[in-house]
C-alpha cells in the first residue's frame, strides 16, 4: 500500500509544477488556448517528464530495497516521512528537469513569432 501512496503523491507533486508552468504559459501567451499550450507541453516537454519517471522509479527502488534488507530508518521517514518525501520529490524533481530541459516556452514563442510576422 505504501508503494501506491508513494506513487499517488509523487505524481501530485509533478502535476503541481506541470500545472504551474501551464499557467504561467497561458498568462505569457494569452493568444493560444488552454489545449493548444497542454498540447505544445506534453509535447516538448517528455524529456522532462521521463526524468521524472526516472527519479520516481528510483525513490520506488529505494524504498522496496530498504524494506527487503530491513534496514533501519529513522521513526518520522517509516510513518510520515516517505510521503512527504514522494511529494516533493515530485514537484522538485520535474521542477528540475523542466529548468534544464524546458522547450515548451521556445516552441510557443516561436509560434508566436510566426503568427506576428503574418499579420
Amino acid at each position: 500500500m505504501d508503494y501506491i501512496l508513494t506513487t499517488v503523491l509523487f505524481v501530485i507533486g509533478v502535476l503541481f509544477h506541470v500545472m504551474q508552468q501551464v499557467r504561467q504559459l497561458r498568462i505569457k501567451f494569452p493568444e493560444f488556448s488552454f489545449a493548444r499550450i497542454w498540447k505544445t507541453f506534453m509535447a516538448e516537454e517528455w524529456d522532462s517528464l521521463c526524468v521524472s519517471f526516472l527519479v520516481w522509479l528510483v525513490y520506488e527502488l529505494t524504498l522496496y530495497i530498504i524494506r527487503v534488507n530491513e534496514t533501519a530508518i529513522p521513526q518520522w521517514v517509516e510513518t510520515w516521512g516517505m510521503y512527504a518525501l514522494a511529494l516533493t520529490l515530485g514537484y522538485c524533481g520535474q521542477r528540475l528537469a523542466y529548468r534544464y530541459l524546458g522547450t515548451a516556452e521556445k516552441v510557443l514563442q516561436k509560434k508566436v513569432d510566426d503568427i506576428s510576422k503574418l499579420n
